[in-house]
C-alpha cells in the first residue's frame, strides 16, 4: 500500500507527468508549433486526407509495413512511444485513486483523457484524430495498470 507521506510526492509527480504529456501530445513539443506547421509535417509518407482516421488499425498496418520496408525510426518512435507515454498514467492514477483502484475505473478516466486529447488534435488541427493512437494509448495504461498491480502486491 501506498503510504500516506508519500502521496503528495506522487501527486506532484504526476501533474508533472500529465502537463509534459499534454505538452508531447499537442504541441509535439515545439511550444511555437502553429497548426499549419503540423499538419504539413506530421506522418510524412502516411499523410492522411484531413486530420483523422477512424478506420481501425490502418496507421498501426502501415506503421508496421514501413518499419519492415524502411526500417524509419519514425514510425518505432510512434508505435512503441504512443504505449510508453501511457504506462505512467496506468501506473499513477490508481495510486491516486481512493479504495477503487479498478482496472475499470483506470480505463474508463484514460479513455475520457485520450479521447480529449484527440479531439482538441481534430479541432485544433493540431494533430490527427486516430483511432489508432486510442489503441496505443489504452494498451500503455492497461500496462501500467498491472505493472501498478504486480509492484504494488511485493
Amino acid at each position: 500500500m501506498l503510504k500516506k507521506k508519500h502521496k503528495p510526492f506522487l501527486i506532484i509527480i504526476f501533474i508533472l507527468y500529465f502537463v509534459s504529456l499534454v505538452y508531447i501530445l499537442l504541441l509535439k513539443g515545439n511550444i511555437s508549433i502553429s497548426p499549419k506547421d503540423f499538419t504539413i509535417a506530421h506522418h510524412g509518407t502516411f499523410r492522411m486526407p484531413g486530420n483523422y482516421n477512424l478506420t481501425l488499425l490502418e496507421t498501426i498496418r502501415l506503421y508496421i509495413t514501413d518499419i519492415k520496408v524502411n526500417q524509419h525510426l519514425n514510425s518505432y518512435l510512434n508505435l512503441i512511444g504512443n504505449i510508453i507515454l501511457f504506462i505512467p498514467f496506468g501506473f499513477m492514477f490508481p495510486l491516486l485513486t481512493s479504495r477503487r483502484r479498478t482496472a475499470l475505473l483506470t480505463f474508463l478516466t484514460a479513455t475520457l483523457f485520450i479521447l480529449l486529447i484527440e479531439f482538441i488534435q481534430l479541432i485544433t488541427v493540431w494533430g490527427i484524430f486516430d483511432v489508432d493512437d486510442y489503441i496505443l494509448n489504452i494498451l500503455g495504461v492497461m500496462i501500467g495498470w498491472i505493472l501498478q498491480k504486480i509492484l504494488i502486491r511485493r
